[in-house]
């Protein structure tokens, strides 16, 4: 078994709960969503992957579309089944449960891994964090306007 787990443990007990057997290389990151149910993880393997905490016996979804590791998760405060990840290659996406492929993207978001991600309270600005030594805010004012680093005044390639 080449799998890497998940355990889920009782804070109280200090007892395992679970133990997910998930992915093929390391998690680097993991969250758990407003709701208290929905655990997304991302991994070396180049996946993220959704549980139920309702079910753990297999996962929700997998979703593919990083080229490289997948290395940072966030879920939207507002919108319960939006989240992003970050990737190795400094890729920001964009994902929807259900969806099957990704919803939206920043391929060139960084020069460097994205280590983290984090969304403001109302939603509508996010942060990420990169080992190219930059913290980047993005947003999205109009229905239809492009991705950028409003406060760097950076645009990205179209």
């Amino acid at each position: 078994d080449n799998q890497q787990p998940i355990k889920l443990w009782d804070p109280k007990t200090g007892q395992s709960l679970a133990t997910l057997h998930a992915h093929k290389s390391t998690v680097m990151d993991l969250k758990w969503n407003e709701n208290g149910n929905w655990l997304i993880t991302a991994s070396r393997d180049h996946l993220l992957k959704l549980f139920d905490l309702r079910n753990l016996s297999q996962e929700v979804q997998t979703f593919r579309g990083h080229k490289k590791e997948a290395s940072s998760v966030a879920w939207h405060p507002v919108h319960e089944g939006l989240f992003c990840s970050g990737g190795s290659d400094g890729a920001i996406m964009f994902w929807h449960v259900g969806a099957d492929k990704e919803v939206g993207a920043i391929e060139q978001a960084h020069d460097s891994i994205v280590w983290t991600l984090a969304w403001h309270p109302l939603g509508h600005i996010l942060c990420s964090g990169s080992n190219d030594h930059t913290s980047k805010f993005w947003t999205r004012n109009r229905p239809g306007d492009q991705m950028r680093d409003k406060y760097n005044l950076n645009t990205l390639p179209a």
